[in-house]
């Protein structure tokens, strides 16, 4: 079936043009595309071509900022158990992977939780509550990265343990908000920072460097970054202000990475001889990651970014290639399954397709929901079915929310 797509241009004043192509020396074509972008001001413009760290927005702006460095310094001090719990996607992975090598190097007890995707799902599980309940996980701080901004209810069951709990998280806030010690999110009402589109890498990456300030760890900072450029690109996140920033400068340092696992992984991909771009990160880095997460533990992933093993970073890095080989055919199944349904059902004539399958592979139906709206110019749910209970990805178009 064809689609349609209506495409309307913006139209813009062709004085405003001239002066933004004279004044930076542009074609006029790239004019146009900073005034679509939205990047309209010469000082916009200016940080746009030019995405310089001096440009770089303070993280003091940043609500409990303050209120969380020092929590964590005081965990770090007093020898207390820290622990990092974040999402099983490329965001989250080099989230945790940024505070677990920042905080080991400052001498901390620092572990991390990362929820299987099948059993636990997205979030704070329940299961990661009642083994802190049962004792299991001893945990005297909780840190939270890429979730936990509307977990009000798994929140306060963890701080009824005498657990303290710091939040940095980039999604949207609701109203309400859980009643952590610290919770580090652009979007909250009353936050200043500019910068509300930093996913979880980035905003780690800047929560981690004030935070340095005062550890003062040594050649750390732009492993930091090569972790931070990774998530940005990874999370589809808009390239501008902070986020231009660190992947430009991020793409440089990865490109001469001393990130033994990320070596690895580039190696496996057949990527080395290559000027590591945005776009190998995108379709050939960050899917290998995601497939740990996807086919098996996201855990793997993580101990490749942050092991100084090379043997062990070969054998990582070797089973994530392994994990997307069998990604890409898990996808290739349902997506021809559900393809099928949907021609032979008429389902394309719904204004949402729906389509649902015995056991399919549930680490890969977000994929398979994203290819079937890509296809049908419609928003579309894909629901695996297990033991009669369903399990769903929803995917939309960006005018239907």
């Amino acid at each position: 079936m064809m689609k349609t797509v209506k495409l309307k241009v913006n139209e813009f004043n062709n004085d405003e043009i001239e002066e933004i192509s004279k004044r930076f020396n542009l074609l006029k074509t790239s004019s146009k595309v900073l005034l679509n972008r939205n990047i309209k001001s010469f000082e916009e413009i200016e940080q746009f071509l030019d995405p310089d760290f001096k440009y770089f927005e303070s993280a003091e702006n940043y609500k409990d900022l303050h209120k969380g460095c020092q929590r964590i310094i005081d965990a770090v001090s007093n020898n207390e158990r820290i622990l990092v719990y974040g999402d099983y996607d490329v965001d989250g992975v080099t989230s945790i992977s940024q505070f677990v090598v920042l905080l080991k190097r400052a001498g901390a007890s620092i572990d991390y939780y990362v929820p299987e995707r099948e059993n636990e799902g997205y979030g704070i599980s329940s299961e990661f509550v009642n083994s802190i309940r049962s004792g299991e996980i001893d945990v005297d701080l909780l840190i939270t990265v890429d979730c936990g901004i509307s977990e009000i209810e798994k929140i306060e069951e963890i701080t009824k343990l005498n657990k303290e709990v710091i939040i940095l998280d980039h999604h949207q806030c609701r109203d309400e908000l859980p009643k952590a010690y610290a919770i580090i999110n652009p979007k909250q009402k009353d936050c200043p920072s500019e910068n509300k589109h930093l996913c979880a890498a980035g905003l780690s990456f800047k929560f981690l460097l004030y935070l340095n300030k005062f550890l003062k760890i040594n050649d750390i900072e732009d492993i930091l970054l090569e972790y931070a450029c990774l998530g940005t690109i990874a999370d589809i996140v808009d390239l501008v202000k902070d986020n231009r920033i660190i992947a430009v400068h991020g793409l440089k340092k990865m490109n001469n990475t001393k990130i033994i696992g990320l070596k690895k992984l580039i190696e496996v991909s057949g990527i080395q001889d290559k000027l590591i771009k945005s776009y190998h990160i995108g379709y050939i880095l960050a899917p290998r990651i995601n497939a740990a997460g996807r086919m098996s533990s996201a855990h793997k992933a993580i101990e490749l970014l942050l092991t100084k093993d090379e043997n062990e970073a070969e054998k990582l890095a070797g089973q994530l290639e392994n994990f997307n080989v069998s990604r890409k055919e898990a996808e290739s199944l349902i997506f021809n399954e559900a393809v099928e349904k949907i021609e032979s059902d008429f389902l394309y004539k719904k204004n949402v397709i729906v389509v649902y399958g015995q056991d399919w592979h549930e680490g890969v139906i977000g994929i398979v929901a994203s290819r079937l709206t890509e296809k049908y110019n419609k928003p579309s749910i894909v629901i695996s079915v297990k033991d009669g209970i369903g399990k769903g990805s929803a995917r939309s178009l960006d005018y239907i929310d």
